[in-house]
């Protein structure tokens, strides 16, 4: 829950545990879950039909993460693939009660490729429990080679803990993930379960997703910062 605990403050310069990073890294390769065909209307800045097709969206699990495969070949369905995946949410904000949800997202480009990103904190009497998302596509000429996903948490505060179930968890300020490389030009991921534990000042999410285009990484990367202190 957001802690306004601000007597607290005072102890956080001698007080505060940074225990060492926890990576959740993909060593397995990726179990499909399920694939679909989903019907989309093209969409964004370069839309020239309103032709609706059906594309194959593929479902996997990566190591405690749902990862998302899109085969869209056409340039004008792409954007609408991603929105599909994380559709997105206006934001919210305020000082939570427990079972109370805040809410925030973010979207960030570089060059044709875009990543977009969401988290939703619902205040537990102790601790914070997250869940979210997150897309990547490649919106250039052509296909790209492929694109890999990356996520990553930082906490700062007092002997604080990080949980991040089903199949990884672990103690710390700072975890994160990534995803085996996703052979289409739209991918993504989502995850709930996280739990944040002791007394935390602040909960920095920084995502991105590197697609790969020949010989050129691009990398947009999205920053969400939960805080707890006004």
């Amino acid at each position: 829950m957001k802690k306004m605990l601000k007597s607290a403050l005072a102890l956080a310069m001698g007080a505060v545990m940074l225990m060492p990073v926890t990576a959740f890294a993909a060593e397995d390769e990726p179990t499909l879950i399920s694939t679909q065909e989903v019907a989309l209307s093209p969409s964004g800045a370069n839309t020239r039909s309103a032709e609706t097709k059906e594309f194959t969206l593929s479902t996997y699990e990566d190591n405690g993460r749902t990862v998302y495969s899109f085969d869209v070949e056409d340039e004008e369905y792409r954007q609408a693939a991603m929105e599909y995946i994380n559709e997105p949410t206006p934001q919210t904000r305020g000082i939570l009660q427990p079972g109370e949800s805040e809410y925030h997202n973010d979207t960030q480009y570089d060059g044709d490729a875009m990543s977009y990103a969401w988290k939703r904190n619902t205040a537990g009497q102790t601790d914070n429990n997250f869940e979210g998302g997150q897309s990547s596509l490649w919106s250039g000429s052509g296909n790209c080679d492929y694109i890999v996903l990356n996520q990553g948490i930082s906490v700062s505060g007092i002997a604080v803990s990080i949980s991040w179930p089903p199949s990884v968890s672990g103690s710390g300020s700072s975890a994160s993930w990534q995803s085996q490389p996703v052979y289409d030009n739209v991918a993504g991921a989502s995850f709930n379960g996280l739990v944040v534990g002791g007394t935390a000042f602040s909960c920095t999410f920084s995502e991105n997703g590197d697609v790969y285009v020949g010989s050129r990484i691009y990398r947009p990367t999205t920053t969400i910062k939960f805080s707890y202190f006004s």
